[in-house]
């Protein structure tokens, strides 16, 4: 009974301190620093990049253009990011973002 309780008042603390906020201003909870999250999803951009072609030029400067507009709407620190997105060509349809101010 009391490694249980013992254990409920570690998961509680854990959760409190890993809690942080969006930046949409909603509250999440952070496993992994952000450092680390920026990290992972460059590398999953690098792999998608070495394993897919990349789509055609026109197709590359539509979504670019978007993008712009996107990051034009956010608050002035996060537009500082070095934001990517590509378009691969894939016949899969599918869009994601990735950490680390990837979308793809």
């Amino acid at each position: 009974m009391r490694w249980l309780r013992l254990i409920s008042i570690i998961t509680v603390c854990v959760s409190l301190t890993a809690c942080s906020t969006s930046p949409t201003g909603r509250s999440q909870l952070l496993l992994l620093s952000e450092d680390q999250l920026n990290q992972m999803g460059q590398q999953a951009f690098n792999q998608y990049q070495s394993d897919l072609p990349a789509a055609n030029a026109a197709s590359q400067r539509y979504v670019q253009c978007i993008t712009r507009a996107i990051v034009a709407a956010l608050p002035a620190e996060q537009q500082q990011m070095d934001w990517q997105a590509k378009v691969f060509e894939s016949e899969q349809p599918n869009a994601f973002a990735l950490p680390g101010a990837t979308w793809v």
